[in-house]
């Protein structure tokens, strides 16, 4: 895992962090490095984990955030250490109502209740569970609600995950001490896939089919329950990125394809808009890579210019369109059946670190790697590299024209 070793601004800026100008969201995992000796060992020595914020001295203050998820307030801390599958019993709730949405027969307690209250209850439970919940049963160690939430004026709080590299650190020590590291490995996985199917279940009720009449019975609980989507599936693809980095060489049951709510994906999709993305590449964007790197690509700051882009479309990025009446593609083979051409990664690799530009030379007979040579045929792997990510300048060559 590779972490920022920065904070940084709403406009991206890259530089230390400074009490009014840093950007503080659930996701600060993705975007800071917290290198801390005392919290680590704190994690490692402690069977249970609470916030030390008063103990911080240089804890810079919120400001306005689109992604920012509010804690709704559950009694997290009354429910002992448990196995993520027992969480709803020991918080005294019955699962087979809740999964069929019967959400007033899943705690007893919310027999009298009115239906907003009804909600407001349930969709709390579902976030602490899913979220408190499930990290607590993957490190084995009860996490206080302190742990990962801050609070701001007027005693509202929100999620807050700076500190959530130190357990997945602890997690990479425990899973590699298993003395079963597959049951350990699958064990994890088989949490997530928990959590996975449950979302995916709720979201669901997202249909237009049902979620009319859902809001009418149950009002702002989808509304609650989606707004706090987004910090989950970035808890989520945490740890199991964590558990990929401890224990690579064991099985992967498969990777997770989460599922967001139509308002929350266009949501995060406008925000790259106002950042200068075109259509084009968030759809290469959702294609290619998971929430939190489209999430942090946000909150970085990550900025496109936005010039050229006005008509683009999902399938088509005008931009970046080749001119084909200035443009002509050809065979060097006569029979028009080319050789694959595989460059040294690993030199490519080392040029690229290096800031420098790699090129290959199509001669005939052979093909050579070199940039010493004075005019010829060559394409530019950088730019190649470049278009895989962000698409080529109209004077680039596209991988499949190379």
């Amino acid at each position: 895992m590779t972490f920022d070793p920065y904070f940084t601004t709403v406009e991206g800026d890259r530089h230390a962090a400074t009490a009014h100008s840093t950007v503080l969201i659930d996701m600060e995992h993705l975007v800071y490095c917290a290198d801390d000796a005392n919290e680590l060992r704190f994690v490692y020595e402690s069977d249970v984990l609470y916030g030390r914020w008063d103990e911080e001295n240089s804890l810079p203050g919120f400001v306005d955030s689109p992604q920012r998820t509010i804690w709704q307030g559950f009694d997290h801390d009354a429910i002992p250490k448990c196995r993520f599958e027992s969480y709803p019993r020991m918080a005294g709730f019955v699962t087979g109502p809740l999964w069929n949405g019967n959400l007033r027969d899943s705690h007893p307690d919310l027999q009298k209740a009115t239906n907003a209250q009804v909600s407001k209850k349930v969709a709390a439970f579902l976030q602490a569970w899913f979220y408190y919940g499930l990290l607590s049963s993957v490190v084995a160690k009860k996490i206080c609600v302190s742990y990962l939430m801050r609070e701001v004026s007027h005693g509202q709080g929100y999620l807050y995950s700076l500190k959530l590299q130190f357990c997945l650190q602890w997690m990479t020590f425990r899973l590699r001490k298993s003395a079963d590291t597959e049951a350990a490995s699958v064990d994890v996985q088989r949490q997530l896939l928990q959590v996975k199917t449950w979302m995916q279940h709720i979201t669901t009720w997202s249909h237009s089919n049902f979620r009319q009449k859902l809001d009418a019975e149950w009002p702002c609980f989808m509304d609650s329950f989606e707004a706090t989507m987004p910090a989950i599936i970035r808890l989520a693809e945490s740890i199991e990125q964590a558990r990929l980095f401890a224990l690579p060489y064991c099985t992967t049951l498969g990777t997770l394809s989460w599922l967001l709510p139509f308002t929350q994906a266009e949501k995060r999709r406008n925000m790259l808009r106002q950042l200068g993305w075109c259509n084009f590449q968030l759809k290469m964007l959702g294609d290619a890579v998971n929430y939190s790197t489209i999430d942090w690509l946000f909150a970085v700051g990550k900025r496109q210019d936005a010039q050229g882009h006005e008509t683009c479309t999902t399938e088509a990025c005008n931009r970046n369109d080749i001119d084909e009446s200035v443009y002509q593609q050809a065979h060097v083979c006569a029979d028009k059946n080319c050789l694959k051409v595989i460059p040294d990664t690993t030199k490519i690799l080392e040029a690229l670190e290096q800031d420098k530009i790699s090129v290959v030379l199509f001669r005939a007979p052979a093909m050579n790697f070199d940039s010493s040579s004075p005019v010829c045929q060559r394409t530019n792997l950088g730019r190649i590299s470049r278009y895989l990510m962000f698409g080529p300048t109209d004077s680039e060559v596209k991988p499949k024209q190379a």
